[in-house]
Formats: structure tokens, sequence, C-alpha cells
């Protein structure tokens, strides 16, 4: 993972044309880890929880045997409390684990 200022991340986020998440890195995680498993995410434990659910509801209706993603965290932007933005790339998995050719980008 390489460092970057979190306004490059937001700059190389929509260059390929990733999906924005508005929250924490708390919550993006979990985000990621809802994805890569394709399961619902819980909407009253964050603010991007809808979106996120968008996302997978969208990856099941293309790929309806995918049975989950592999996330990979690029960059990373850090402040003085912590990380304060990550863009990580999403690759469908088919129902073999093997890469469905269908890939995308979030971040926050």
């Amino acid at each position: 993972m390489k460092k970057l200022s979190h306004k490059e991340i937001c700059r190389m986020g929509e260059m390929v044309n990733g999906i924005k998440l508005n929250c924490n890195i708390y919550t993006f995680e979990n985000a990621e880890n809802y994805i890569s498993r394709l399961e619902p995410f819980d909407e009253k434990s964050g603010v991007c929880c809808h979106k996120v659910n968008e996302i997978i509801q969208e990856i099941k209706k293309e790929f309806p045997d995918a049975k989950g993603c592999q996330v990979d965290s690029k960059y990373y932007a850090a402040g003085v409390y912590g990380c304060i933005g990550r863009l990580s790339k999403v690759t469908v998995l088919d129902s073999e684990w093997n890469n469905s050719g269908k890939s995308f980008y979030i971040y926050f």
C-alpha cells in the first residue's frame, strides 16, 4: 500500500471512476469486509451502509453465482490521528473463487 495525500486519493478515486463512501476508516473497513463476503451491511451501523448494500445488490444481480470479492487496498492517507483516506480495488470472484473479470474501486 502506498501513502498519498487525502486530496490525491480523492483525485485518483475520481480518475478510476471509483465509488466514494462518506465514512471514516472504521466504517470503510467494515464496508470492505461486507463487500468481500457479499453480505448485507446493517444500515443502522454507519453512514455509508445504504451505498454498500447497493454495491452488493448490483454485484449479486450481475453475477448471481459470485461467492465473494477480493479487496486490495492500494493507497492510503494518514493524518495526525490516523488514517484519513483509502482507495481499494474490489475484484468480483465467481462460483469457483476465480477472478470474474469485473473489478471496481471504492474510496473515502
